[in-house]
């Protein structure tokens, strides 16, 4: 027996040495050694928990016209880019424009204001959608007023828990200058209602501030 022909595969937990042979001498083919995890399946919930996800990210989209209700609450924006801001926050779905009341003299707004926007189209076809969020600073020049804007997909919120998302912090960024860095964050929620859903519960006992968390 020559030195590569034979050598000891150490397993993971302490499971001593496991003896590995080489196939027909050759170093770069193996028989199969088990592995061992030490009886450790905490890594299974983590799986279950995507494949789930996947699985409804998957699912084939109905192509027939239904109606659908996009409730988009806004909370507030921290940290906005500038000072003495009068901040306001527009909306876009699927055509539709809708806006906050202006925050005078800040920018830490709370603007604590729901929109509806209601649409008749298919399933697969709103969710090639988009939702556009955008913070404007109405002081200044129409050219100037926006502060930032954060776009997201219609299809990553359909495939959510109850087709929603709820309480998280949005990062406004510069479309024209994706490098310039973080322009503000605003805090959102979004629940999309198809025939027959029940609107989740707003409540959250905890209603983590940590913007980092609920990014």
């Amino acid at each position: 027996m020559g030195f590569y022909d034979h050598f000891g595969y150490i397993a993971p937990y302490g499971g001593g040495k496991v003896s590995t042979n080489l196939k027909n001498n050759d170093v770069n083919q193996f028989d199969d050694v088990p592995l061992q995890n030490g009886g450790d399946t905490s890594w299974q919930g983590e799986v279950n928990a995507t494949d789930q996800a996947y699985k409804r990210q998957n699912k084939p989209r109905s192509t027939k016209p239904q109606d659908f209700q996009i409730r988009i609450k806004i909370f507030q924006a921290r940290q906005l880019d500038g000072s003495n801001l009068h901040s306001v926050c527009r909306v876009r779905v699927v055509g539709s424009i809708k806006q906050t009341k202006i925050q005078k003299g800040t920018n830490q707004s709370y603007f604590n204001e729901v929109f509806f926007f209601n649409i008749n189209m298919s399933e697969a076809e709103l969710c090639d959608e988009m939702i556009e969020f955008e913070v404007c600073n109405s002081r200044t020049l129409r050219a100037d007023m926006k502060i930032g804007l954060f776009i997201m997909d219609i299809g990553y919120i359909y495939s959510q828990a109850k087709h929603s998302i709820n309480r998280k912090w949005l990062l406004l960024s510069d479309e024209d200058d994706r490098i310039a860095g973080a322009k503000g964050y605003l805090k959102v929620s979004v629940n999309i209602l198809g025939p027959a859903d029940e609107a989740p519960s707003q409540e959250n006992a905890g209603d983590d501030n940590d913007i980092e968390s609920n990014l």
